[in-house]
């Protein structure tokens, strides 16, 4: 009896204990096996991370979350779309194509084809990496379910765009990404190439578009890239989430986008000492912000841009300040119950030690305090910074030595959780970062919360 012979139940059951290569190679083979292999697809792995031509080495331990499938080459690629392309609907990661590819290469045009053709009507992500390959940008199907978008762009353009004389030539369009992905509710924008920034193309009215994440860290920005910057976040008011990395705009070009920011929730905003620059003392009111976060490098003097009455979690990048240094960060805001403060040095640490007295005046109400400490301290400091803060959920640090976690965890009761940890944001360490984590949080709501310690 051939495995064909068998019914379709069988043939799944014994398909569904293949890894995706043998499973792609039986969907290969004949019509029945394709049909079996698809249902045991869309099942193990259609929402799965796939990525294609990986021009990153996620073997090194940093950048980018490893994704659970790679396929390295332009024909694995083009096996994969075809035999399950159309059940791919979670993550696509498209990575620029190796050295030896080019933009007139005509196997990795078609692999953008491929895409369109099989995962247009399906993915829900799509991340993709490029540097000379525009073709993408020439499609004409659009990626109807796609919500997340993520785009990289590689400064390796810059050679390509001064040969082609502008983006013309290419094909792009100011409407390429609206009509591309018109559903997209996430955008996140990295940006090496001015170039391609003033193309027009991102500067565009996305009507699903809540989070918007930008990032330029090309050697080639002048002021006109911030105004396209400007102008999308103009273009879209309905914006609830928004992520500012590098030195994209001062606080002057942010207080021009008053009356577009009302509906924001959430800001995220990196180079502090950039952003509050040319700050003329007028506060920006953001009425519904609930969510701050804030990154050094800080001003000599710390200086509050920003009024808000519904704040409820603030995130401060100490990194080597002390605390003190936020001390009247704001007046007594006591819609806030969560509080994250970061720092990368032990004086830091010494500082919120010394000085706790400033989170309970600035945080009346705290429910949740989290410190994420990034740099080695001792057993007493740690149970010191536990003792005082009562508040305290999660506390991640670093040991010189595992005979400290070892004793560490012997003495933690069992409201505690305590484990090893790999922190995104340091990859070299000659120490081992790890978290404490509080158990089971009991969170009364706010209102109950300010009436018992009243």
């Amino acid at each position: 009896m051939k495995l064909t012979d068998l019914n379709i139940d069988c043939i799944e059951g014994i398909l569904e204990h293949l890894e995706i290569d043998d499973l792609m190679s039986a969907a290969d083979s004949n019509t029945r096996l394709r049909h079996a292999a698809r249902f045991v697809y869309d099942r193990k792995y259609s929402e799965k991370t796939v990525s294609l031509l990986p021009g990153w080495n996620f073997e090194s331990g940093s950048g980018p979350t490893r994704p659970e499938y790679i396929f390295y080459n332009v024909r694995s690629s083009f096996r994969l779309l075809r035999c399950f392309g159309h059940l791919v609907s979670g993550v696509l990661h498209l990575e620029s194509a190796p050295d030896d590819y080019n933009e007139n290469n005509e196997n990795y045009c078609n692999l953008i084809g491929y895409i369109q053709e099989y995962c247009s009507a399906t993915l829900n992500k799509f991340y993709f990496t490029f540097d000379n390959q525009f073709e993408f940008f020439t499609l004409k199907k659009p990626f109807a379910k796609v919500t997340e978008l993520r785009f990289n762009v590689k400064d390796q353009i810059n050679a390509n765009l001064c040969a082609l004389g502008d983006f013309d030539a290419i094909n792009i369009t100011k409407d390429c990404l609206v009509r591309l992905f018109p559903a997209v509710q996430i955008l996140e924008i990295s940006a090496e190439c001015s170039q391609f920034v003033h193309s027009g193309c991102i500067a565009n009215h996305f009507q699903q578009l809540e989070h918007l994440e930008i990032t330029h860290c090309g050697s080639d920005w002048s002021s006109t890239c911030a105004e396209v910057y400007i102008d999308i976040i103009r273009k879209n008011p309905q914006l609830k989430k928004l992520n500012l990395y590098q030195k994209i705009m001062d606080m002057n070009m942010f207080q021009a986008l008053s009356e577009n920011l009302q509906n924001l929730e959430y800001l995220e905003v990196n180079w502090f000492d950039i952003f509050i620059s040319n700050f003329n003392g007028k506060l920006l009111h953001l009425n519904n912000l609930k969510h701050l976060s804030l990154r050094g490098p800080w001003p000599d003097n710390f200086v509050n841009p920003i009024s808000f009455v519904q704040l409820e979690t603030m995130d401060i990048w100490m990194e080597d300040k002390p605390i003190e240094y936020f001390d009247g960060l704001f007046p007594k805001i006591q819609s806030i119950e969560t509080l994250i403060l970061r720092m990368c040095t032990p004086d830091a640490v010494n500082s919120l030690i010394e000085n706790h007295g400033i989170i309970t005046k600035n945080f009346p109400f705290l429910v949740e305090f989290e410190v994420l400490a990034f740099c080695p301290i001792s057993i007493s400091k740690v149970q010191r910074v536990m003792t005082i803060f009562k508040q305290l959920t999660v506390f991640e640090f670093g040991f010189s030595e595992d005979s400290e976690y070892t004793y560490l965890q012997k003495c933690l009761s069992t409201d505690w959780s305590l484990k090893y940890t790999k922190s995104r944001y340091i990859y070299s360490l000659d120490w081992l970062p790890v978290m404490l984590k509080r158990k089971n949080i009991k969170k009364l709501p706010l209102q109950d919360f300010r009436r018992f310690f009243n």
